[in-house]
């Protein structure tokens, strides 16, 4: 981690999340509209990192800029939750390397370390993971081993790492912002960190919602005030320019359809937007 200095923070909320899931939603509200918190078990599925069109690709850079010196390699995940898609990339490099990530809501994170205890040390897996606002990487809290909780400040510094990944955060971003402007104001605070982290030459890939050309900005937002708490997805064009917005280059993107969409009818308009950018 880079030295910690004490710096203005920004304007964002930062406040520890006790009760909320990786992407926002209250879990009072989760637990109303499903009747129950679902066991990790049954929420981790395979991991999202693995289905990534890119994935692949994003594997063979690796193996071919880190085959002489794989210790060297570091991983940052952006709304790392329970920790699924971070053990995994973790486990296919056989451990070499530097990984770490960061999620808004402790209790998440603290979900995964009880899920995976006894397969690992917990004392060293707490060491991997911190609890912040991906929108301030500058001010996150680390595992304090006396005070037994996410607690001690720290800083990710600039260019610490080789590979940035997120999936199905940016949404989140927008919860409890008012207008879209705002939405896209705190989305692109976060893109700006990730590219302040990355290494000159790295690599950020990941996977968010987006809408297609035909559906308009008002139908829009009359779809996510009524399904998804009016939070922040952009049209697929205008999540790029946001890419480049923040400094990243050599941008390749590929559009889908959201994988629920036989199951969920509101799911009908929003699609998948996988991407691999360069800085």
């Amino acid at each position: 981690m880079g030295k910690y200095q004490e710096q203005p923070r920004i304007n964002v909320e930062t406040e520890k999340s006790q009760d909320r899931l990786p992407d926002g939603t209250e879990q009072e509200y989760y637990l109303k509209k499903n009747k129950e918190w679902p066991k990790l078990d049954r929420r981790l599925g395979k991991p999202r990192m693995l289905k990534n069109i890119y994935f692949s690709e994003v594997f063979k850079w690796i193996q071919s800029i880190h085959k002489d010196n794989p210790d060297d390699f570091s991983y940052f995940e952006a709304g790392c939750g329970h920790g699924n898609d971070l053990r995994a990339i973790k486990e296919k490099l056989e451990g070499r390397g530097r990984f770490f990530g960061v999620d808004m809501s402790e209790a998440e994170i603290k979900h995964g370390l009880e899920f995976y205890h006894g397969q690992e040390d917990m004392e060293e897996s707490k060491k991997i993971f911190a609890q912040g606002d991906v929108r301030d990487l500058r001010h996150i809290n680390i595992w304090d081993k006396d005070k037994g909780d996410f607690s001690q400040p720290s800083a990710v510094g600039d260019g610490e790492f080789d590979l940035v990944y997120f999936e199905a955060i940016l949404h989140g971003l927008g919860y409890g912002k008012d207008t879209y402007q705002e939405k896209k104001d705190s989305a692109q605070r976060m893109l700006n960190e990730l590219y302040r982290i990355c290494k000159p030459g790295g690599r950020f890939f990941g996977r968010a919602s987006t809408f297609g050309p035909s559906i308009t900005k008002e139908q829009q937002f009359e779809l996510l005030r009524e399904t998804n708490n009016w939070r922040f997805i952009p049209g697929a064009e205008e999540f790029e320019r946001m890419l480049k917005q923040a400094g990243f280059i050599n941008i390749k993107k590929t559009l889908d359809r959201h994988e629920k969409v036989e199951e969920n009818p509101d799911k009908r308009n929003i699609l998948r937007f996988s991407f691999l950018a360069e800085k």
